[in-house]
């Protein structure tokens, strides 16, 4: 250590007095900032994969009415029939198996015990069922390629 000599101010001495501090702003709420992704949606962590294409209802309904020649207004009505039949065979507790596309089935959770983030606290998460989807070799092949 250097032996240098401190300043001549000792720890009492204090510089001039300091203003009062300013009051505050009432806090006025912002609505939330919209989060934009910084990475092109092509990209995962740590990982490039080809751009996702994500198609809605709408554009099923579309490409039905145009594959089986109907009108948007039946196709729409197909699509959501079809939806509807797994829907309720699925509450039932049955299956829906489309051959060589996949099977939807419903499975159980079992009751296990959780932490919640918030708190830290350990809680009890009951038994739930869950749909499932497995897909068919056909539907596997056709990805894959």
């Amino acid at each position: 250590m250097s032996s240098r000599p401190r300043s001549g101010c000792s720890s009492s001495v204090r510089g001039p007095a300091r203003a009062p501090p300013r009051a505050r702003a009432p806090h006025v709420p912002r609505p939330p900032a919209v989060l934009v992704s910084p990475r092109p949606s092509w990209t995962r962590i740590g990982k490039q994969t080809q751009e996702e294409e994500r198609v809605t209802k709408a554009e099923v309904v579309d490409q039905v009415a145009a594959e089986a020649d109907l009108s948007k207004n039946d196709a729409g009505e197909a699509v959501d029939a079809v939806l509807k039949v797994i829907e309720d065979a699925l509450a039932r507790g049955g299956e829906v198996n489309f051959t060589g596309f996949g099977k939807f089935t419903v499975a159980e959770r079992g009751a296990r015990q959780g932490v919640n983030p918030q708190t830290g606290e350990k809680i009890q998460i009951s038994a739930s069922k869950v749909p499932r989807f497995s897909a068919g070799s056909a539907l596997k092949k056709s990805v894959k390629s």
